[in-house]
């Protein structure tokens, strides 16, 4: 009982020393990161507390030299496409029972369609919309993106020729918004995102394009 309750004091004493030092390394961390960003104006202090805003300060002075914005997919497109996947399966699932009425396969057909939705709502749109984002610096925009492998594509918005937005119905709730930047000889597709997100990135590219010509 003796040997127990030492053991148990020792884990208790490591467990405390990690914690301390673990605090320790997040202070030094948290300094080291306030050096760097150097917040001097009450308009660079609004833009820090956004996520989404990108800030580029001078490394010889404390003053913001340039800004950028992050834009992520809309969170009702995730929740609508899953959706879309469940009523996809039971239509499916409701044909095959209506046309082929045979017990065993419509118990094998439900099994892989359970499989399907199973693995699309709980894998796959969860980590494509954790990895898809767009970032711009006000004279380009970054696609990033890709479940196994990543990638990234850019477009500079001086190279735009033309820009397109496609709303789906309802797109205000579902989040299918698509700004389309049409370049020579491709196009940059922006998909999922909110209606106030696509009209500020085809502001942005017209606005770029404008000051270019």
């Amino acid at each position: 009982m003796n040997l127990f309750k030492r053991i148990c004091v020792v884990t208790a004493v490591l467990v405390l020393v990690c914690l301390m030092c673990a605090c320790k390394n997040t202070d030094e961390m948290a300094e080291k990161n306030n050096d760097k960003i150097k917040i001097v104006t009450s308009a660079s202090k609004e833009m820090a507390s956004d996520k989404s805003i990108l800030l580029k300060y001078d490394s010889d002075s404390d003053f913001v030299v340039s800004y950028g914005k992050n834009f992520f997919p809309d969170k009702n497109a995730s929740r609508s496409l899953k959706l879309l996947v469940i009523i996809g399966a039971v239509l499916i699932l409701a044909a095959v029972r209506l046309y082929i009425p045979v017990d065993k396969v419509v118990i094998i057909v439900g099994a892989v369609l359970l499989t399907i939705v199973l693995f699309f709502d709980l894998i796959y749109i969860p980590l494509y919309f954790r990895a898809l984002r767009y970032e711009s610096d006000g004279k380009s925009i970054t696609r990033y993106g890709g479940v196994i492998m990543k990638y990234s594509k850019s477009v500079e918005f001086s190279a735009v020729q033309y820009t397109a937005a496609v709303s789906m119905p309802f797109s205000k709730q579902t989040g299918f918004n698509i700004a389309v930047l049409f370049v020579y000889g491709g196009q940059l597709r922006l998909s999922f995102l909110s209606k106030s997100d696509c009209d500020e990135i085809l502001h942005l590219a017209g606005s770029a394009r404008k000051e270019s010509v």
